[in-house]
């Protein structure tokens, strides 16, 4: 996954903005979007999306870091408009993140990330599915890019939350899986191999 537009991040576009089609006219159309906006006074959340619009459109052509400039500009807009915990910055902290990680950084990633579950949190609720949606879509990023480190935290989470269904439920036996897979990636093999172990038993159980 590299279009992280979960949550609160659903549906924000800025009008006249393409990002289908051919990426030069949707970048030069885009550009003048955000030329006119930086010159129109209270355009700060509409800037903030056209700002998010290029950073995505720069994903779909594989440059990441470039990307991350954008949706970096993205959330210092909402931030000075917005404070740092408004929900309305989630589209630019997700993107953001799982851009550094697609760049490999995960380091930058890992405070956007501790900001997206705090804001999601607060706004929606500890267990919410969107904030079970979110980490699933960052844990996945970091297995493709063997960013082990980040997953582990992660993943704990995810396996506090899927445990209120019962130790024995089949969400369970996929979130230690995948914790598994990071421990081996990590060098903690026996570890690896005691999750794999409960994995199979719940398995065979249900």
């Amino acid at each position: 996954m590299t279009d992280m537009t979960l949550g609160a991040g659903r549906g924000i576009e800025p009008r006249g903005a393409p990002t289908s089609g051919d990426p030069a006219i949707a970048e030069r159309t885009l550009r003048s979007v955000i030329e006119m906006l930086e010159v129109i006074d209270d355009s700060d959340r509409q800037l903030m999306s056209a700002r998010i619009e290029q950073g995505r459109l720069a994903q779909q052509q594989g440059k990441h870091a470039v990307a991350a400039e954008h949706f970096g500009k993205a959330l210092a807009v909402g931030e000075r408009a917005l404070g740092r915990d408004d929900p309305s910055l989630l589209p630019a902290l997700t993107n953001l993140a799982g851009a550094q990680i697609l760049r490999g950084v995960p380091e930058e990633a890992e405070p956007l990330i501790a900001r997206v579950v705090t804001i999601s949190e607060a706004q929606l609720g500890g267990d919410h599915s969107d904030l079970v949606i979110l980490l699933n879509d960052f844990t996945r990023l970091c297995l493709q890019k063997s960013a082990f480190s980040l997953a582990e935290p992660l993943l704990l989470r995810l396996y506090a939350i899927k445990r209120t269904k019962g130790d024995d439920h089949p969400e369970v036996a996929t979130v230690l899986g995948s914790l598994a897979l990071v421990y081996h990636g990590l060098g903690r093999h026996e570890s690896a191999e005691q999750l794999w172990r409960r994995v199979l038993d719940i398995r065979e159980r249900t």
